[in-house]
Formats: C-alpha cells, sequence, structure tokens
C-alpha cells in the first residue's frame, strides 16, 4: 500500500487556493495541505470541503523562513481553531487535519478541537540541520506527550548520518509520523513506507519544502515498486 500523498497549495487568494487544491486531486493527491500562512486573504469556509480532504496549516515563521508572517498571534492560532470548527461543523467532512508547531503548542489550545473527528499533527522543523539524536528524541516525546494524533519532523540533511539520524527515529516514534529529511540529499527518506504521508508538489517550483518529489514523480515511484 502507497503512501498518502499531501500536495502542498501555495496561492495568495482563496480562489486560486482551491483551483490548485482541486487541480492537485485530479493528478492523483490524496489531500491537499493549505499552507494559508502564504496567503494574504483566505476564507477557510471556502476551501474547506468534503470533496478535498485536507491539512490546514499555518506555519510559524521561525520554523519556515520562507513564510511571510501574514498572521500574528493570538491570531495565527484563532485561524486554526477556526478551521477546527469549519471541519466538525460540515457533517460531510469525514475528517481533517491541522497542523501546529510543537515549541508553539499551548495546553488549551487542543480543547477547542474536535478530536473525534479532526487529527493533530504537532510539528517541529530545523531547515539548517539534522540535531545530534538525543534532541530529536526528546522532541519526538515532547510531541508525543503534547497529545499529537501524528507527530511531524522535518529538519534538513547535510550528509550520510543524518538519514540513518532520521530513520532511527521513525523506529522509535511511539505514534503515528511523519519525519523526513529536507534537502537533495534527504528525497529518499520522504518515501519511507513507515511514514503516514508524504507530500508531493504540483511542480518543482511549488513545493513548500526543499527536496520534494512532484505528484506525478511519487505515482510513478510507487509503481514502480508496487
Amino acid at each position: 500500500m502507497r503512501l498518502l500523498i499531501a500536495a502542498p497549495i501555495i496561492a495568495e487568494r482563496t480562489g486560486q487556493a482551491l483551483k490548485k487544491a482541486q487541480e492537485a486531486m485530479q493528478r492523483g493527491a490524496n489531500l491537499v495541505e493549505y499552507r494559508i500562512d502564504r496567503m494574504k486573504a483566505v476564507t477557510l469556509e471556502t476551501i474547506i470541503t468534503p470533496e478535498i480532504p485536507c491539512i490546514i496549516t499555518n506555519r510559524h515563521p521561525e520554523e519556515d523562513k520562507n513564510s511571510p508572517g501574514y498572521y500574528c498571534e493570538p491570531a495565527r492560532l484563532s485561524k486554526l481553531k477556526e478551521a477546527a470548527r469549519i471541519m466538525a461543523k460540515n457533517e460531510s467532512i469525514k475528517e481533517g487535519y491541522i497542523d501546529i508547531e510543537s515549541n508553539f503548542l499551548k495546553e488549551d489550545f487542543l480543547k477547542h478541537i474536535n478530536r473525534d473527528k479532526i487529527k493533530i499533527i504537532v510539528s517541529y522543523h530545523d531547515f539548517n540541520k539534522t540535531p545530534p539524536m538525543e534532541y530529536l528524541e526528546k522532541i519526538c516525546n515532547q510531541i508525543t506527550n503534547q497529545g499529537a494524533d501524528i507527530l511531524k519532523i522535518a529538519t534538513m540533511i547535510n550528509e550520510e548520518e543524518d538519514i540513518k539520524r532520521i530513520t532511527d527515529l521513525r523506529k522509535y516514534a511511539k505514534i503515528p509520523a511523519i519525519i523526513i529529511g529536507m534537502g537533495e540529499k534527504g528525497k529518499l527518506t520522504r518515501v519511507a513506507p513507515d511514514n503516514y504521508l508524504t507530500f508531493g508538489a504540483l511542480s518543482k517550483d511549488e513545493g513548500s519544502a526543499p527536496g520534494q518529489y512532484t505528484i506525478e514523480e511519487l505515482i510513478e515511484y510507487f509503481k514502480q515498486g508496487s
């Protein structure tokens, strides 16, 4: 069984985002990740639909140097809570995802989420390096203890030893996980079968992180491995 493919949607406006999401689904994605932190304007009721399963991500600029930081705290978290309410209220939506960074997750945030219907991805990113194993295990435990349904750890791969740490960390994880390496050297970590999902971009220029495959590249990869 192949990994789920989530297509990052990078757009400035609601209409553009919805159009790209529809295209991603037509091209073989299983769900999309709306990067609303990169949207100058967004109407969540329009992009959150039963036809397009989605992750809503409003990335903090400290965890993505490409995030323009349109939303400051607490407005950034309020937008995620709003997305969760829309998902929960729509009876036709069977499952949705909210991504929130471990370093910015407050204890009361999860009280606002319908956990029967919405999965919480708690994430950690390092765009410069892959930290030592001891530190990665600490982050892994922290995310698990915060109540995540799925943990996500993405770090920059600079050398072979980094890949080994990422691989070992997936074995260490106690809950469903997305543990991937960024950059060209980390591409193969993105198709590891024990990940919960992987990210496939609409094009080489529309990825949300370095080293992402396109949707078509992933489909072809999985086809060859089947």
